[in-house]
């Protein structure tokens, strides 16, 4: 094992903060989180198939504030995409920055030092990461470990022929095995092939859910 590009040592547990490892999916690098959020927030990123490598504590990063000072920053998650893209993330909770210095340091690398680091950079709270997405990840990628692809051949199958959106359950039991079939739907769901279907993006996808398959765009 080695560790991941990291321009930040993240300290030791505190009381404000914990210190979290995490080996990166199918390498053998180990990146180092600064909280519980940060770590859920990178598997998201780790569950999605145009997602090439994640990176933490990403930095220095050189910006001037409205007052004229000099300051650094360091991103918490950087993201490179299979198109080429490569996003930095700041993970905090909304809580955490009621006084918006964050967002006016976000704004100003934005503004001015954006372009010598990334095509873009985002704040990530748990208003856009929300519990039900980091549910999904952990789902995917335990599935990912454990994937039959003539499971996930003869699933996506079944749900083609279907017309309606149909009860995971209900899938599964046509399927025949609900362990295996779980298994290739949540691998079929993270390969973009599946949707969950629903009116809010927030509801967690449990077995009473509809599903489809993917219609062609």
């Amino acid at each position: 094992m080695e560790p991941s590009p990291a321009a930040r040592k993240v300290t030791l547990k505190t009381n404000a903060s914990c210190r979290i490892v995490m080996c990166a999916p199918g390498s053998n690098q180990y990146l180092v989180f600064e909280s519980q959020f940060e770590a859920d927030c990178a598997r998201v990123f780790w569950a999605m198939p145009n997602v090439r490598s994640v990176e933490a504590q990403y930095g220095p990063i050189e910006y001037t504030d409205e007052d004229g000072v000099i300051r650094e920053h360091y991103a918490d998650l950087r993201v490179e995409f299979t198109n080429g893209w490569v996003a930095l993330y700041c993970v905090r909770p909304s809580e955490k920055d009621r006084r918006g210095k964050l967002k006016a340091a976000v704004e100003d690398i934005r503004n001015h030092e954006l372009r010598y680091h990334a095509n873009r950079i985002e704040i990530l709270t748990e208003k856009t990461v929300t519990k039900a997405d980091i549910y999904r990840a952990r789902e995917i990628l335990a599935a990912r470990r454990l994937k039959n692809s003539p499971d996930c051949v003869r699933l996506l199958e079944r749900l083609r022929a279907r017309t309606k959106p149909v009860r995971a359950f209900e899938l599964l039991d046509e399927f025949g095995c609900q362990g295996s079939g779980m298994i290739a739907l949540w691998n079929l769901m993270g390969d973009g092939l599946v949707d969950h279907v629903s009116s809010n993006a927030s509801l967690t996808f449990t077995p009473v859910s509809f599903v489809r398959a993917r219609r062609p765009s």
